[in-house]
């Protein structure tokens, strides 16, 4: 099955704004540590939508124009440490993350350490005047 692109505007805005955040120059990590569950570091590397391929290493992941076969999924948010990907972040409006696209992280990433984590697009959107909140509900769907 090939991956298709589709999304609501509200998604966009939504994944698009907790990307600035977690991008964020300006911001103390403390800010975005207090907001979410989990723990990262702005020097780790954060991508948006970075598509991941069936020929791709979990250890050596480069974002070449090489043929790496067919996108297998693409999260929201991909959070590097060391040059791998150790958190998924996926907003969701509608509907929760598809099992389908949950097998094939599991897939790609067995036997590797890995988080992924759903957040809602009105907890991000309801942010005043889109400063980083205080709170961010943010679930745990799949650790590795």
């Amino acid at each position: 099955m090939a991956y298709i692109e589709k999304e609501s505007f509200k998604h966009k805005l939504a994944k698009e704004l907790l990307y600035k955040w977690l991008n964020d120059e300006d911001s103390n990590d403390e800010d975005l540590k207090s907001c979410i569950d989990w723990t990262w570091r702005k020097n780790q590397g954060v991508h948006l939508e970075l598509k991941f391929h069936e020929n791709d290493d979990v250890y050596y992941f480069e974002n070449t124009t090489l043929n790496r076969g067919k996108i297998l999924f693409v999260p929201d948010i991909c959070i590097f440490h060391k040059g791998t990907p150790v958190h998924l972040i996926e907003v969701v409006n509608t509907n929760p993350v598809s099992t389908e696209k949950l097998k094939r992280i599991t897939g790609f990433f067995e036997h590797h350490y890995l988080s992924v984590w759903e957040v809602s697009a009105d907890d991000i959107l309801s942010c005043d005047k889109g400063e980083i909140p205080s709170t961010l509900n943010s679930k745990l769907i799949l650790e590795l």
